[in-house]
């Protein structure tokens, strides 16, 4: 499909490309005028409310030098983060 014929595409329109497969011309529909708009939108808060709250670890955001937190930290970024701590890079 030729950029021009891409570019040229009317809005609400979607173009779905997966590899050597041909290209699927999708028709799309704003979400908020879904029949299940209400549901998403609780979703959505709910969500958004979820990533606000603070992080439930507690010892990794009350004491950064904590043998708990130092763990913590340890096992999040793996063995590479574990390994220079010990060696105290």
């Amino acid at each position: 499909m030729p950029p021009d014929t891409i570019r040229a595409l009317p809005f609400s329109t979607g173009l779905v490309m997966l590899r050597a497969a041909p290209p699927i011309i999708a028709s799309l529909q704003m979400w908020t005028a879904r029949s299940d708009a209400k549901e998403l939108r609780a979703n959505r808060a709910e969500i958004e409310g979820l990533m606000r709250a603070p992080p439930r670890n507690s010892a990794v955001s009350a004491e950064p030098d904590s043998p708990a937190a130092q763990n913590a930290m340890s096992q999040e970024a793996g063995p590479a983060r574990a390994g220079a701590s010990v060696l105290g890079m």
